[in-house]
């Protein structure tokens, strides 16, 4: 063999050697992150399938990566679906919605499906988590602040107070003061529009629109609303869930707030109360048209979900029917898996 084939042979074995070693070495130096360095974005894309995770700690699963190469592809699909589209068409059918828009996720690198998830909606009370993100990253940069008070003076608040369809069980009382936390609480456990409008008027570097954009999250405006699909949507509880955008201690408390949301009717009616939900609803009536959204995470003890469903129709009560209706048949089958064998 002459030196010059000898040669380019020994350089293509050290070449195949390392290119093994550093396959074998993958996943260590995934697991290995340095402080300070943030984990991968990939969450605000609903495509991305695949992600290596550290284990459940508490409410989240950290993200370490996604999508390596020597995972199989994910499937895309999952007989869910038709029992949830055929659910839709006669609803339909029926004059009890217009529109509907269903993102759903296996959060352990499972299926997932959307039907009109491109399809925007106007999100209302949805855009409370956002701010409730921007006031968490803001505390990350400045200790204390979230147990800093202010006053609620209903005069300064419009007109003394905001519209909202469903109103918070507890109204603030005037004068008193609330620590942001507090307020925090009240905007995501109640829906207080009034706690919400105080916290998007303090002079405090914390802003929801703003956030959105930092997290890769898509949106559309017209006129002062702001609107969304229900796959952006989903992917902001994708974020908390892999602690990608917050510490892991932000993420996790604001997951527990999300548990707390004291509205128990649309997602959360038909799962079990001995199972955690953590969601966020929101709701808008404009004219003679009502929507009516409801999105979060279903922590089934074996195969935890992130499920969006978006609304628009005519009647308020026939929405929150149906997300519900729709919640229970994904909670059904992800539950006994036997009830998806008529549509394989």
């Amino acid at each position: 063999m002459n030196s010059f084939l000898q040669h380019r042979l020994t350089i293509a074995g050290f070449a195949l050697v390392g290119g093994i070693f550093l396959q074998m070495l993958y996943p260590l130096q995934t697991l290995i992150r340095i402080p300070g360095i943030p984990a991968p974005m990939c969450d605000s894309d609903p495509n991305d399938l695949d992600e290596l995770h550290a284990g459940m700690k508490n409410l989240i699963n950290p993200l370490i990566d996604c999508k390596p190469e020597f995972f199989e592809e994910s499937p895309k699909s999952y007989p869910i679906e038709s029992s949830v589209e055929k659910y839709i068409n006669k609803a339909q059918e029926e004059a009890r919605v217009d529109e509907v828009g269903v993102y759903y996720r296996d959060l352990i690198n499972g299926p997932q499906f959307g039907i009109h998830q491109n399809t925007f909606f106007a999100g209302a009370s949805l855009f409370k988590l956002p701010i409730l993100i921007a006031y968490m990253r803001a505390s990350e940069k400045i200790p204390g602040l979230l147990d800093q008070s202010v006053a609620y003076e209903p005069e300064k608040l419009y007109d003394g107070r905001t519209e909202q369809t469903i109103d918070p069980p507890n109204p603030m009382v005037p004068g008193k003061k609330y620590t942001l936390k507090e307020l925090l609480m009240r905007m995501i456990v109640s829906s207080d529009n009034n706690a919400t409008k105080m916290l998007t008027m303090l002079n405090v570097p914390a802003n929801g629109e703003e956030t959105l954009k930092e997290m890769g999250v898509k949106t559309s405006t017209s006129g002062t609303d702001l609107y969304l699909t229900v796959s952006s949507y989903a992917s902001i509880f994708r974020i908390l869930y892999n602690a990608t955008f917050l510490t892991q201690a932000n993420s996790n408390a604001s997951l527990d707030l999300l548990t707390k949301v004291e509205f128990s009717e649309g997602l959360r009616r038909p799962i079990p109360a001995n199972i955690v939900v953590a969601h966020k609803f929101g709701e808008r009536t404009v004219d003679n048209t009502s929507q009516f959204h409801d999105c979060g995470i279903v922590y089934h003890p074996t195969k935890p979900y992130l499920i969006c469903i978006m609304t628009r129709g005519k009647n308020m009560r026939n929405l929150i029917d149906v997300v519900a209706d729709i919640s229970k048949i994904i909670f059904d089958r992800v539950n006994d898996p036997s009830l998806n064998e008529e549509h394989r």
